[in-house]
């Protein structure tokens, strides 16, 4: 039930904070088990990167949205479609990917010339990728429309609240939060959706393990820059992962797809997406954004001479920390080291990517709180009374 912050019980089981896939799926599953949950999130709409977009023709997914076919994507969408109650039905498709110089050829790597986050990349280069039915924003949708619990939007969660762990001289639990800077709400539990470097902003400093602050500082984490264009003519007719690259440095790469041609009676034409990284401290920097923009737009137009001539609209996104890694080891409940009830579910902390890599991090933290995979409850089923809603100890699921 969407609330005010003014209309706010005092205490919840569970505090979750960030509404993206992962905050909405466990939301939906500790509230489908009998828990108390409140769902932040700082943005008017739920849904963070799989939110849509306004397109010609209605909504589409927000950013570039690639699935590789690989066992881990598998069990993570199984996971997924149980959730939802229905089948995410999926095909495998060969599309190797391919880069421009001088004509278009089968990309084969960087060599020498890679960038930092060329980890990044290979998720997306990977040949055999999943063509699926549904899309991120889709279950988005479903899992809004069945939303149950208590929910804050456009809240902003400014401290976290903790106190020394009566049964260990070194750790601390979390009582609560502290939202827009004045309003106290306490939980037994907080699970932390968002990117784990603010956690350094919202935790007491003197009471993070040194090792953890050093981890944050150091992790690696990349702010996506995305160009959805929407051509008035067809531009091309290959589906394959484009690689685009300058011949001089600094030797920073695009990738991007083309959908295939669309017909309606609002747009008669083709769908590409783009998307480049950088350092997510350098986009708080308008003119970095620029810069990105205008290289996107020259790597399009070297591969494609005529493609930004014949636009009906091209729309810009960023997405502040949006890919990256960090390296937190946490402890096989999922918990951030030192904090007992303070659990990471963003997917930069799990060894799989993007996508892939929030739903193996949520199936992670939700058999953590005892949610059996066996008798996952749906999104249409009763609440079960018989799942234990006390957290399991060093709960391991395969990636």
């Amino acid at each position: 039930m969407a609330l005010k912050i003014s209309q706010l019980p005092r205490r919840y089981d569970t505090i979750v904070i960030g509404g993206g896939l992962s905050g909405l799926i466990l939301s939906q599953l500790l509230t489908r088990i009998g828990q108390k949950v409140l769902l932040v999130d700082r943005q008017e709409e739920f849904g963070g990167l799989a939110r849509t977009q306004p397109a010609p023709w209605g909504k589409t997914s927000l950013g570039l949205k690639l699935i590789p076919d690989t066992e881990s994507a598998h069990s993570a969408l199984d996971f997924l479609q149980t959730l939802l109650g229905e089948d995410i039905a999926r095909e495998s498709v060969e599309l190797p990917a391919i880069t421009y110089d001088a004509g278009f050829k089968p990309f084969i790597g960087f060599g020498e010339d890679a960038p930092n986050y060329a980890d990044e990349i290979d998720y997306y280069t990977i040949s055999k990728r999943l063509k699926l039915d549904t899309q991120p924003h889709n279950w988005v949708a479903k899992l809004t429309e069945e939303l149950t619990c208590d929910f804050l939007q456009e809240a902003f969660v400014t401290q976290i609240l903790t106190e020394e762990d009566p049964n260990s001289k070194k750790d601390y639990r979390l009582t609560g939060v502290t939202l827009n800077g004045h309003k106290e709400v306490l939980a037994e539990n907080v699970i932390y959706c968002s990117s784990p470097r603010d956690l350094l902003d919202l935790l007491p400093e003197e009471k993070i393990q040194r090792k953890v602050s050093k981890a944050l500082i150091r992790s690696k984490i990349w702010t996506s820059v995305s160009l959805d264009l929407y051509h008035k003519n067809t531009v091309s007719e290959e589906q394959s992962l484009h690689v685009l690259m300058t011949k001089k440095p600094p030797y920073e790469p695009l990738w991007g797809v083309f959908h295939p041609p669309v017909e309606t009676e609002e747009f008669t034409g083709q769908h590409s997406q783009w998307m480049t990284l950088v350092e997510a401290e350098l986009t708080r920097d308008s003119e970095m954004v620029g810069n990105a923009l205008k290289a996107i737009k020259k790597q399009i137009k070297r591969a494609y001479p005529e493609a930004l001539d014949e636009m009906h609209s091209e729309r810009l996104r960023v997405n502040f920390a949006s890919h990256g890694s960090t390296e937190l080891a946490l402890t096989g409940q999922q918990t951030l080291p030192g904090f007992e009830n303070l659990w990471v579910a963003g997917a930069t902390v799990n060894p799989q990517k993007n996508l892939i890599g929030t739903l193996q991090q949520v199936r992670l933290v939700a058999a953590a709180f005892g949610v059996s995979e066996e008798e996952i409850p749906t999104l249409t089923s009763e609440t079960s009374e018989d799942v234990t809603l006390e957290p399991q100890s060093e709960t391991e699921l395969p990636l």
